[in-house]
């Protein structure tokens, strides 16, 4: 996940963008682990591209 905001001057002109790029294993760490800990209950993320994802092993996985 790439969060980036459009940067200027203070007479408006652009300079460019300043942005921070996160992992989504790094974001939802807690809740993999939780899931580890407890591996009867699912762990489900739905996208905004309306994209299926769980936990496997550890890992965010794609469910096709």
């Amino acid at each position: 996940m790439i969060c980036k905001y459009p940067m200027f001057t203070p007479d408006n002109q652009y300079i460019g963008h300043a942005g921070l790029e996160l992992r989504l294993e790094n974001l939802l760490r807690p809740l993999i682990q939780a899931n580890l800990e407890d591996p009867i209950h699912h762990f489900y993320i739905i996208t905004d591209q309306d994209e299926l994802l769980t936990v496997e092993h550890g890992r965010i996985t794609l469910i096709t």
